[in-house]
């Protein structure tokens, strides 16, 4: 029997009743799901490094380091955080100073008890290297020790964002003797839940860890050993799941229905949001991109829904907005904002002065070939000519990040705090503002919302949302679910806003 599981962003929370078969070498499935139980997931991608200050949020790369490094908070399927390696926390009345308390019975794999200077060593450690997310720890000015326990974190500015990163890469602790060795690469000495077995690990194909004996928390851990098992291809993953090599894998709506055929589960929720990234909102390189009467053209020139059912399957929900329902800044009202209405963009691109359109040079991404030709038929509708640029493979992350690409389509990842969002994508000194673009007024909203307290924060984050929608600083056509499938018998919970489950929410199906 099939199942298939749709869920909206606020069923995320909810557990979801799959497939998984959970077997050792030596054991038959009724031993196992009570003896020894192992978990084999399919991964697309490895870790480059098991360095702290090299760790990635990158597609499933979380997955491989999250199990031997404890963060300093939890974070949860649904996008909040709770109490981790850190039992309280507090701001001070201007958001700028955080302390928080941490358990005094931790210690590293290594044997060195974790305390105030190990977070202390970590966090610098993270600011001088070189890791790609370094700047999500940009804001902290100083990391200073109160007492064995206590850690005070000083800020150059409000940073909205530190909870939830504190419960990502910056918040994983290592021990410090290790952190300035060369075998910290390959050999993780964390106090997480697992410990890496180096011996059953081939670098870049199948990863093994083991429980950690001395783990704080080891009761929320149920398996005794997980193999993470690298298949770059989606087929070759999809062929793992169905012969029974894999237990769990990430796959897309393409091998949905053929996953579902052979007696497997697939559940989808929503993570990212897909569309056009207008870059050049001033113009610079395309002067008709500043123009807003352009920009709503662009918004009104996709034909979304049959996208979303020609190219994603139905996968997915229409969207004008840029971040999830569920996240603190989702605004319902905008949704409609901008229709298909093929009429009304050709004529808001004559009001703007381009009567018979104009040229619109753009980055042909190899990774985005399912998409391409719908947009250069969607946009030469209304007269927009697309030129489409061609480079090398190791040229892409290049492309990404080059101001002079003038819009291309993007896939962004929700989250529950929006300023997720806006700090990496809005803020003029954003990676993801290419152009560093900017508006007195759309800047004005963004300070109020990088420094306002909890309780405001969600109005002022729908603010800056209202401001892009009506601005049209993007195109969004549809929310894209993840797609993710099992075999016979675990329990999990979607992530809010991204593309896999943390693996702390698998379980056994019979231990629930």
């Amino acid at each position: 029997m099939r199942k298939r599981r749709l869920l909206s962003a606020a069923a995320l929370v909810v557990a979801v009743t799959v497939a998984i078969t959970a077997c050792t070498s030596t054991a038959t499935d009724d031993e196992e799901s009570t003896e020894s139980p192992t978990l084999r997931i399919g991964s697309s991608a490895a870790p480059e490094s098991f360095d702290p200050a090299e760790l990635s949020l990158g597609v499933e790369i979380p997955q491989f380091w999250m199990l031997t490094y404890d963060t300093l908070l939890k974070l949860n399927a649904d996008g909040t955080v709770s109490p981790n390696l850190a039992t309280e926390w507090s701001y001070d009345e201007s958001n700028t100073k955080l302390e928080v308390t941490l358990r005094d019975d931790v210690t590293f794999t290594d044997g060195a008890p974790l305390n105030a200077e190990a977070v202390k060593a970590n966090i610098e450690h993270i600011q001088a290297g070189a890791g790609r997310d370094k700047a999500y720890a940009d804001a902290i000015a100083a990391t200073n020790v109160v007492d064995d326990f206590t850690v005070e974190f000083e800020l150059s500015e409000p940073d909205p964002m530190l909870l939830t990163n504190l419960a990502r890469n910056i918040g994983a602790v290592g021990s410090p003797e290790a952190l300035t060795t060369e075998a910290i690469k390959t050999t993780p000495v964390g106090s997480g839940p697992y410990i890496l077995d180096t011996a059953a690990t081939v670098v870049g194909s199948n990863y093994t860890y083991d429980r950690n004996p001395d783990y704080w928390n080891s009761e929320a851990w149920p398996y005794d050993r997980i193999e993470l098992l690298v298949y770059t291809d989606l087929t070759a993953r999809v062929n793992a799941l169905k012969a029974g090599q894999v237990d769990a894998t990430w796959i897309d709506g393409s091998t949905a229905a053929e996953v579902e055929a052979s007696g497997l589960t697939v559940t989808s929720s929503p993570a990212e949001w897909v569309g056009m990234k207008i870059n050049d909102r001033a113009g610079a390189v395309v002067p008709a991109l500043g123009d807003l009467r352009v920009r709503q053209a662009i918004n009104m020139a996709f034909d979304s829904q049959a996208m979303l059912e020609n190219i994603d399957l139905g996968f997915g929900s229409l969207t004008n907005v840029t971040v999830l329902p569920g996240s603190n800044g989702f605004v319902e009202a905008l949704q409609g904002t901008y229709e298909y209405d093929p009429d009304g963009a050709r004529k808001l691109l004559a009001e703007a002065g381009y009567p018979d359109g104009f040229d619109l040079p753009m980055p042909q991404f190899p990774f985005r070939a399912a998409y391409n030709p719908t947009i250069e038929s969607a946009l030469g509708d209304i007269g927009i000519r697309v030129i489409w640029k061609d480079f090398a493979p190791t040229e892409t992350v290049q492309q990404l990040y080059d101001p002079t690409n003038a819009m291309f389509m993007t896939a962004l990842n929700g989250a529950r705090e929006s300023w997720d969002f806006y700090s990496s994508a809005v803020t003029p000194d954003a990676s993801g503002n290419i152009a560093q673009s900017t508006d007195p007024e759309l800047e004005a909203l963004l300070d109020t919302a990088r420094s306002s307290s909890e309780e405001d924060r969600e109005q002022a984050n729908q603010a800056v949302q209202t401001w892009l929608v009506e601005n049209a600083w993007f195109a969004p056509w549809y929310y894209r679910d993840t797609v993710y499938a099992t075999s016979d018998a675990v329990t999990f919970e979607p992530q809010f806003g991204d593309a896999l489950p943390l693996i702390s929410t698998f379980a056994p199906a019979n231990s629930k």
